[in-house]
């Protein structure tokens, strides 16, 4: 969204329907004859690289892993800053404030000053349709005895449960992606690392109110941590043997490193 003087604030017309004409149009794409993932050599931290060169090749600042505190917000001027968690630095716009956090991370976990977004525009935030949270599990498997290649093992797998359920039923549809197939460099020799999510069909509900780190927030981990070795066991049926470094990422993992919100 972007944030001009006066708190005029682009349309939020369609809240419920923000990413829904993308991904018609990466659906149809995905799905053309022809068609084909492309995948960063290198893993997501390439792609990322490459747009921190290509900024500051022309000209471009920028502070990586700085935690935004708050959007600063005149009167007159409307947004025209910034004030960073670390130290209280201030940063100042000289046109305007652009923020990619999401409708409600921006409108309701303090990002913006009481008062800075019209009521009734509240409102129609808090009120907006949320989709499900995620579970992930992150791999680092020995690979020995694995199909090689692209067509052996493959890059990537979808794992249904059910097909009488829809795909944000709880815990149904799971994707799971092991880029080291494609690059080798990703991992150590003999082995690969493995990714697999539930596809935004973990309520958050389940979560709420639960301690990070608690006795029970492992418990609960591990519980809901299990459909996930169960999916991967159809790709891998020995994963639990081979994996060698485990990570498991819950809603709350989002919350806190990525503040999320729900």
């Amino acid at each position: 969204m972007l944030f001009v003087p006066k708190f005029d604030i682009l349309p939020l017309a369609s809240l419920q329907d923000t990413s829904a004409g993308e991904m018609a149009y990466l659906f149809k794409e995905r799905n053309s004859l022809g068609a084909k993932y492309d995948y960063p050599k290198g893993g997501s931290q390439a792609l990322i690289d490459a747009l921190v060169r290509g900024l500051r090749k022309n000209g471009g600042k920028l502070a990586l892993g700085a935690h935004v505190e708050q959007i600063l917000v005149d009167e007159k001027e409307g947004a025209n800053g910034i004030k960073l968690k670390k130290g209280g630095r201030v940063i100042r716009a000289r046109k305007a404030v652009v923020t990619n956090a999401s409708v409600w991370d921006t409108a309701l976990s303090g990002l913006l000053p009481e008062n800075a977004i019209p009521a009734e525009r509240i409102e129609a935030i808090k009120n907006a349709e949320v989709c499900d949270s995620f579970m992930h599990l992150h791999l680092g498997i020995d690979a020995t005895g694995l199909p090689e290649g692209q067509e052996g093992l493959g890059i990537h797998h979808l794992v249904l449960n059910s097909w009488e359920d829809g795909v944000d039923s709880n815990l149904n549809v799971f994707n799971i992606s092991i880029p080291s197939v494609l690059d080798p460099e990703l991992a150590p020799p003999g082995k690969h690392v493995v990714h697999i999510y539930g596809a935004a069909n973990e309520p958050w509900s389940r979560w709420e109110g639960v301690e990070y780190g608690s006795e029970e927030y492992k418990k609960l981990k591990a519980e809901r941590a299990e459909p996930l070795w169960e999916a991967l066991e159809k790709v891998i049926p020995d994963i639990r043997e081979r994996a060698e470094v485990t990570l498991v990422g819950t809603p709350l993992t989002h919350n806190r490193f990525v503040r999320r919100y729900k």
